[in-house]
């Protein structure tokens, strides 16, 4: 076994997880392993002596070196995204009802279990064929009344085209924190299932939602006019409302719609926001963890004979997929 690729691949979820500045327990280091091994394999690698100096332990959480200050904060973060749990299921019951949409998916922070002073509660929503302008219409409109402070759906998927082509590791680890509330949520995760290869530890998304007795004879009721109307010219106007939406918010954070966001959305098959500078901020962040683990492994000779980890190692996030 190479030692230090099987290090740096147990625990990859805490090289992650710091740069959202969050100390992660075992059993989170063991979900969000890049290899398939036990808990008690993963608190091996964590005990090994070569990075006795590189992470640390107290309270039950794990941390990189000089990183403890975030450990205080952590406990607070899951207090917050438990009351913020329940609420998002409470909301996502009730929006459930709403014409054309047919499942919610909590994603962000939340599902996460680190939700901070500023968390928000995000959605994916999964929405019926061609109606992906009507319902961020009706949603997004709805969230911005409270100022996104009570929900903020910031992903709609239409239910025939639930499979995410760009596979990066950081849409795979999205996917996996993520949290199926109602409807067709369950059917995301298994349109998904190349997550498991990247995250063998991750745990299987299936028998978490409960019907919503009635759902659907009211969404049927609802949606009959709604039809007539989206029909006669309504459904076009909305469509170029939320294009000028789109183009607004990405400019608040000073870039261009992305090409992979505005094809998905002239297409028909999603509709995306939050995707901007944070994200390649987070992944270099990430990579810079990683390439600071295998210094201290060299330093500390836990190389000793072993080949570099990254020859031949396809699963790396840095080559396998392209973000």
């Amino acid at each position: 076994m190479n030692f230090p690729v099987t290090l740096s691949q147990a625990i990859d979820g805490l090289l992650y997880a710091d740069a959202y500045d969050c100390a992660l327990t075992l059993e989170e280091i063991h979900r969000f392993s890049r290899v398939k091994l036990s808990k008690d394999q993963i608190r091996s690698w964590l005990d090994s002596p070569y990075v006795s100096n590189f992470i640390f332990q107290e309270s039950g959480f794990y941390y990189l070196r000089d990183r403890k200050s975030i450990v205080a904060a952590r406990d607070k973060a899951i207090t917050r995204a438990g009351k913020l749990r329940k609420r998002a299921m409470l909301i996502a019951r009730l929006l459930h009802f709403f014409p054309f949409v047919r499942g919610i998916v909590l994603t962000g922070s939340v599902a996460a279990n680190d939700a901070d002073s500023q968390a928000d509660i995000d959605f994916l929503v999964i929405v019926a064929d061609a109606r992906i302008s009507f319902v961020f219409f009706l949603l997004g409109g709805l969230s911005r009344i409270f100022f996104r402070r009570l929900f903020c759906p910031n992903y709609y998927l239409v239910e025939n085209s639930l499979s995410i082509s760009r596979r990066s590791f950081y849409i795979a680890r999205e996917i996996a924190q993520a949290i199926p509330l109602t409807g067709m949520s369950e059917d995301f995760f298994r349109d998904n299932a190349w997550v498991d290869d990247e995250l063998p530890n991750s745990e299987a998304k299936v028998n978490h939602t409960l019907p919503l007795k009635g759902s659907s004879f009211i969404q049927k009721v609802l949606e009959f006019p709604c039809n007539w109307v989206l029909r006669n010219g309504l459904e076009e106007k909305l469509k170029s409302f939320t294009a000028k939406r789109l183009l607004h918010h990405y400019h608040l954070q000073s870039v261009a719609v992305p090409d992979s966001v505005e094809k998905g959305f002239e297409e028909g098959r999603e509709l995306r926001f939050h995707f901007g500078k944070r994200v390649d901020t987070v992944m270099q962040q990430y990579e810079n963890n990683r390439e600071a683990l295998m210094r201290h492994l060299k330093e500390t000779g836990g190389f000793a004979s072993e080949r570099n980890p990254h020859e031949g190692n396809s699963s790396s996030p840095s080559t396998k997929y392209s973000n």
